[in-house]
């Protein structure tokens, strides 16, 4: 499922829009974390289920820009709030979300 906002996100998931005080990043990750679940629409990441397709994005980040999107069935560097079910969904993620992301990646405090 495509999501166009934070805010539609967590309608879908039934949260509060609320985001915690915290770190930049941290602000982020709880963000990117709750975009990739409901653009999953809820269904959980089986990692011992190979034949669940799970997409993640690979960063350049000389020129900050999506490098790749990946697509790994059982084993993966990236935590499960941040995968994917389809490339569509990671790479509109992105392309929707793009301050988010830099601010993930930020580390700022």
């Amino acid at each position: 499922m495509k999501i166009e906002s934070f805010e539609q996100a967590c309608q879908l998931l039934k949260l509060s829009t609320t985001i915690p005080d915290g770190p930049k990043w941290l602000k982020a990750a709880y963000q990117l974390g709750i975009i990739a679940t409901a653009s999953r629409e809820n269904v959980e990441v089986d990692w011992s289920n190979y034949k669940q397709p799970k997409w993640f994005v690979w960063w350049d980040m000389e020129h900050f820009s999506l490098r790749y999107v990946y697509d790994r069935y059982s084993v993966s560097s990236v935590p499960p709030p941040f995968v994917f079910l389809n490339k569509e969904d990671a790479k509109h993620c992105v392309k929707t979300f793009p301050e988010v992301w830099k601010d993930y990646f930020s580390n700022e405090w």
